[in-house]
Formats: structure tokens, C-alpha cells, sequence
């Protein structure tokens, strides 16, 4: 049976992870986008058409850019959530329970109709 994820986790995820990519800032550079660029380039065709004709200011708050500079500069998602969690939440974090779900005050998604938003 489904169950509501509790609103204060979601908090302190929500906090932790807007904290990580806030590292970010000092790493968005034209110059580290074109290395971004070159690393689709061996692994993601489809991406890298998008991006590169987005360019860099339309790009560099892109979540997959941040996550590569962040990791390029040895800022890694995990570590960081491990040092900004409890051990329980961290826990949730890594291994999500599927038979959870989004309190219904939190859902934009109208269930009846799952292509509409409310």
C-alpha cells in the first residue's frame, strides 16, 4: 500500500540538494561547458545537439551540467547529502521506497487525468 512521503523529509532533501548545485556557481564557465560538451559528445548525441544549440548562457543551469562541473571539481551529490543529512535521511535518499508517494497537497498532477496539471 502507498504511503505519503513525509513533508519534513522532503524538506531537508529539497534543501540539501538546492544547497549542491548552489555549489556550482563558480564552475559555470563557457570554457567548462565546452569540456561538458565534449564529454556528450562520447556518450550522449541526442544531448549534445540540444545543448550546444541552446549555448552556454541558456544552459549552464542545467541540472546535468551543474552535476558534471560539480563532480569535475571533486563535489560529489553523495558525499555532500552524507554530510548534510541525518544518517536516517540519507539512508532514504540512496534507497527509495517505491511504495511511497508525493502527499497529495504537494501533487500538481491531477490523478484523475495524469495529463493535466491542476
Amino acid at each position: 500500500m502507498k504511503k505519503e512521503m513525509d513533508l519534513s523529509l522532503i524538506a531537508k532533501l529539497n534543501k540539501a540538494v538546492i544547497e549542491y548545485y548552489g555549489k556550482a556557481e563558480e564552475f559555470k564557465t563557457p570554457e567548462n561547458f565546452c569540456k561538458w560538451l565534449n564529454h556528450l559528445a562520447t556518450k550522449h548525441q541526442i544531448l549534445l545537439k540540444d545543448f550546444e544549440l541552446a549555448g552556454f548562457e541558456r544552459s549552464k543551469n542545467a541540472i546535468p551540467f551543474m552535476r558534471f562541473i560539480l563532480e569535475a571539481n571533486n563535489i560529489g551529490l553523495y558525499e555532500h547529502m552524507r554530510n548534510n543529512l541525518s544518517a536516517e535521511d540519507y539512508k532514504t535518499f540512496i534507497t527509495p521506497n517505491s511504495d511511497l508517494v508525493i502527499p497529495n497537497e504537494m501533487n500538481i498532477i491531477n490523478l484523475k487525468d495524469r495529463t493535466k496539471l491542476i
